[in-house]
């Protein structure tokens, strides 16, 4: 627990909490692990690609296709029965094009299934992880495939900034597995407790939780943290409120 002492006039900013509840830790974090989907890369950034192929059914299409690909890595986890995280996505668009009747031809699926390689970063994503890089060492760990990890980060400039890009495909395992998570620290060579961790998944961030990592939820939309007994170890509402 933090016990804060402010100067007069000091202003109480998400930014100032975070930094005073580091620095009263048992370790001071050395590292920020990033998830990747939802939090430095957009998934819904190619609802323009959707509409024009789809029209008014691009919307529910977008949706349902991110709501199957989660689905289907927990299931496959729990069934024991593991695919690439390609797969996974692609079987997920197909569901999803079935469930709103509309045709996918060989063309358009591989069209987005490659724009799905080079999703766009969120705005602001660049311009921190290259502030960030500067003092602390930086990190994906996701549940996709490398090449797709790579594709995204090479085609948005963000490669220089990383030191690592661990992906779940190394241990054919999906979050919220700890297994997952304890790639961190094989990954970077640092202590858990050395490392914080940010997703804006707040199923996410309790998978960290429990394993033993400090969390920031980033909290992209308005939604509350999940019902899972393991709260963010502190919440964001822009990656810009990460402080150096």
């Amino acid at each position: 627990m933090c016990l804060l002492t402010l100067e007069k006039n000091q202003a109480l900013t998400p930014s100032w909490i975070y930094y005073y509840c580091c620095s009263m830790s048992s370790a001071q974090p050395k590292a920020y692990v990033f998830d990747a989907y939802g939090t430095l890369f957009d998934v819904f950034s190619l609802e323009q690609s959707l509409m024009h192929h789809f029209g008014p059914k691009a919307a529910a299409i977008n949706a349902l296709w991110r709501q199957k690909q989660l689905a289907y890595t927990w299931l496959r986890t729990l069934m024991g029965q593991y695919r690439p995280f390609s797969e996974v996505t692609l079987h997920a668009l197909q569901y999803a094009c079935e469930a709103q009747a509309a045709k996918l031809a060989p063309a358009i699926r591989q069209e987005l299934m490659q724009q799905y390689m080079q999703l766009q970063a969120f705005e602001e994503v660049p311009e921190v992880l290259g502030r960030l890089s500067a003092h602390f060492k930086l990190a994906i760990l996701s549940n996709a495939d490398r090449n797709m990890l790579d594709g995204a980060a090479r085609h948005n400039g963000l490669l220089p900034y990383l030191s690592e890009i661990l992906s779940a495909d190394d241990i054919g395992l999906y979050k919220p597995r700890p297994e997952v998570y304890q790639m961190v620290s094989r990954g970077l060579r640092l202590e858990l407790e050395e490392v914080v961790f940010v997703s804006a998944n707040a199923w996410d961030v309790a998978g960290a939780a429990a394993c033993g990592l400090r969390t920031i939820w980033l909290r992209r939309a308005d939604n509350p943290q999940e019902k899972l007994g393991f709260k963010a170890w502190h919440v964001l509402d822009s990656l810009n409120e990460l402080p150096v």
